[in-house]
């Protein structure tokens, strides 16, 4: 149990701050994000929040899964 521990910790101190995001404040900034009215407003500001910002999660997911 204590090498489970350890290569938790230890896995803890080198991983992405990216990876401790808030996932409701991700997606409830997407929604304003990549509404039809941001389109409408200014197209500029329009972009996919949640894919850009949860790609890091979904890449370390694969590396830790293989």
């Amino acid at each position: 149990m204590n090498r489970v521990i350890g290569r938790f910790t230890e896995r803890a101190k080198t991983r992405d701050p990216a990876l401790e995001a808030d996932l409701f404040d991700v997606y409830t900034r997407d929604d304003k994000d990549t509404s039809v009215a941001q389109m409408a407003l200014d197209s500029s500001k329009f972009k996919p929040t949640a894919v850009l910002e949860t790609s890091p999660m979904r890449e370390y997911m694969v590396k830790e899964g293989t």
